[in-house]
């Protein structure tokens, strides 16, 4: 495992204001079951939860899985190589725990997110992060399509349903660093270090409760959009400058990529 050294980056525990980060390189932070008893400890456990390593005390921001025929499973050698957690088209990890609300409901909440990925198929549309509520619309997901990584969004409006979307012309097939930010005004999409769309104005302003968080699944008042593929890594913050999203990319690539 790569680590975090002079030139390498930068932890995302050391810049900007981490909200969550979820590391399939710490064993520790993954258990096969939602009530985080039974620690994963070989390739084909399944994950029934997955602490962030940071803040906090870990696991008090884990997402969940309590069903288990809906559980993605731990694989040692999988992304790049390394240890992840794979998702197989039908699994997910979601929390409604009330840090979410708190961070990221209401108007023009900034945020950026960055995740390690590849996928192993690319049918149909799939969610890698997603912010929700319990409600049809109001939403802001980073998806993936045959044609790139995506952000969509669904908002209330005034009483009305609005979605926007930016779309980038990358496919996630490999392993890939994809991030996406949105800074309350402006929205850009990221492949690696590189800008693929944006910034483009209010394209997920919104007028809603946002009160839950999930990987590897679009999640709201239904659940779709499944990832089939690996995440090695996801980590999520409220504000992240543009060289602390260069410094922790870096860091991704090292740690992840081991480039």
């Amino acid at each position: 495992m790569a680590s975090s050294l002079v030139n390498e980056g930068a932890s995302p525990t050391t810049v900007g204001t981490l909200s969550a980060w979820y590391d399939a390189q710490t064993l520790g932070s993954l258990w096969q079951d939602s009530a985080r008893t039974i620690p994963v400890a070989a390739t084909n456990d399944p994950v029934g939860a997955w602490d962030q390593i940071s803040p906090g005390t870990p696991g008090d921001r884990a997402v969940l899985q309590a069903g288990a025929g809906f559980r993605p499973f731990y694989i040692a050698a999988g992304y790049g190589g390394g240890p992840c957690v794979r998702f197989d088209g039908d699994d997910y990890l979601s929390t409604t725990a009330a840090w979410v609300a708190s961070l990221f409901a209401g108007i023009d909440k900034p945020f950026f997110s960055l995740v390690a990925v590849q996928q192993s198929s690319l049918t149909g549309t799939q969610a890698l992060t997603s912010l929700g509520r319990n409600a049809a619309n109001g939403y802001r997901t980073l998806r993936s399509l045959a044609g790139g990584p995506q952000l969509t969004s669904s908002h209330d409006a005034g009483g009305t349903v609005s979605n926007n979307a930016l779309t980038g012309a990358i496919v996630v097939n490999t392993p890939t660093i994809i991030g996406v930010r949105y800074d309350g005004v402006n929205a850009e999409l990221f492949n690696g270090y590189n800008q693929i769309y944006g910034p483009a104005a209010s394209v997920v302003s919104s007028q809603v409760t946002i009160d839950r968080f999930g990987l590897g699944a679009l999640v709201r008042s239904t659940v779709g959009n499944f990832l089939i593929g690996d995440l090695a890594g996801a980590a999520l913050w409220t504000t992240l400058t543009e060289p602390q999203r260069l410094d922790v990319t870096a860091y991704f690539f090292d740690r992840y990529n081991n480039v």
